[in-house]
């Protein structure tokens, strides 16, 4: 048996097997966050983003998407219809549509 063979039928997939393990144990993992706070409530869970019944036009710019004609459409649904009681009710406000729900919903954990 020459040295070549020996190498690509022994070291080369130890080699491969070595760095599909390396490549599985580094890969990025999602990150649940959960809030034990006396204010929670399904669907507004993350305590980074801000909680659409409650937020100022300045905070609920700083979701992704939501500019200051789509804030202050939030702000009049929320005073008109009431509270959201899930973060996916944003959908009925006028001007989000489903890509721009997407990516608000990326910012809360939906529990049910």
């Amino acid at each position: 048996m020459t040295i070549r063979r020996f190498f690509t039928l022994v070291f080369l997939p130890i080699i491969l097997a070595g760095l599909l393990a390396f490549c599985l144990i580094c890969r990025e993992r999602p990150v649940k966050i959960t809030v034990t706070d006396p204010g929670y409530r399904p669907g507004f869970v993350s305590p980074i983003s801000p909680d659409p019944n409650t937020a100022s036009r300045d905070a609920l710019m700083a979701l992704p998407g939501v500019g200051e004609k789509t804030a202050d459409a939030i702000i009049t649904y929320r005073e008109q219809y009431g509270p959201f009681s899930d973060a996916r009710e944003l959908i009925f406000v006028p001007g989000i549509g489903e890509s721009k729900i997407a990516d608000i919903l990326a910012y809360y954990e939906i529990t049910d």
